[in-house]
């Protein structure tokens, strides 16, 4: 649910990215390219960073953006294509579906895209792709997500954690009080940034957000659950108070779960570029937190072993 992103941002965005199809590999660069998936070819934007030599096999990290973003956009909003470049990872950023300027996920317990279509199936799909093309290391291939891509980032850990190392959701939830993700077949590491001012996907169900599903620590008790993490959290708070971190460890394959809370925060991408009170693109700072760093540095710590 990504309402906050003014098509002003989306069109200065997109005007500075060149979307000419290119094949994979050719070392360096961006390329948008299309697998089939399901009944339909889906798109996706791949970014390989100068340090891909096609020999020394490159962590991958799938980008999800949310309601009614793009994949073109989420390169931009999240800062996870720079992230590639200084990361020295594999970004893709693959495109849901929906009528335009409302395009988003199908995670099962709500579909944002009206198709019924297997997303999951899709962001496999994006990988088995990128695993022929590219030298990728399969043992670090990690999901994040923003809103209602961050539905589908829990759920991919839940579905496909013998495949993904750690997944991470900003802005999401694994589902209300009716239906949820299901039980995951793997353990998986999962990191879960939620700001307590979120007005559009609920921090705590007692929120007035327009989407309340379960909480954020109520995500990330399920998760040190299913993981088998022990129960009790280690809990920090950052200088200033605006950010708790709360950290489940222990769990089985070296699982962890980790929230981090961001008292100020609200339903943008922490860091990442929104739109001022004139309309205008400008970088979020007033939480304090990087989530594209704070990403990339719980991946690099989770392997799947």
């Amino acid at each position: 649910m990504d309402l906050n992103t003014p098509a002003v941002l989306i069109l200065i965005l997109a005007a500075a990215l060149d979307q000419a199809q290119a094949p994979l590999p050719a070392g360096k660069g961006r390329y948008v390219q299309t697998v089939a998936s399901g009944d339909l070819q889906r798109e996706f934007v791949v970014d390989v960073p100068t340090a891909y030599d096609g020999k020394t096999p490159l962590p991958v990290v799938v980008v999800l953006h949310g309601w009614t973003g793009t994949d073109v956009l989420a390169e931009k909003y999240t800062r996870m294509a720079e992230e590639s470049e200084k990361g020295s990872f594999i970004a893709i950023f693959p495109q849901g579906l929906g009528k335009p300027n409302y395009l988003g996920w199908n995670v099962g317990w709500i579909d944002l895209t009206g198709q019924k279509k297997d997303d999951v199936k899709f962001v496999s799909d994006a990988l088995d792709y990128v695993e022929k093309e590219l030298k990728v290391d399969t043992a670090r291939e990690y999901v994040c997500g923003h809103s209602n891509g961050a539905f589908l980032a829990n759920l991919v850990g839940s579905q496909l954690g013998n495949r993904v190392a750690a997944v991470a959701s900003v802005a999401g939830t694994i589902g209300n009080t009716r239906q949820q993700i299901p039980d995951p077949v793997a353990p998986v590491s999962v990191l879960l940034i939620h700001g307590m001012a979120d007005n559009m996907v609920s921090y705590a169900g007692d929120s007035k957000a327009l989407l309340r599903g379960i909480g954020a620590r109520e995500s990330a008790k399920w998760w040190a659950k299913e993981d088998g993490c022990g129960p009790l959290a280690n809990e920090s708070t950052s200088d200033g108070g605006n950010v708790i971190t709360t950290i489940y460890s222990g769990g089985k394959g070296d699982a962890d779960v980790e929230l981090v809370t961001i008292k100020n925060g609200s339903h943008s991408w922490p860091g990442g570029w929104q739109r001022d009170a004139n309309g205008l693109a400008k970088l979020e700072s007033a939480t304090g937190v990087d989530a594209a760093d704070l990403i990339w540095n719980f991946f690099k710590a989770h392997p799947k072993h």
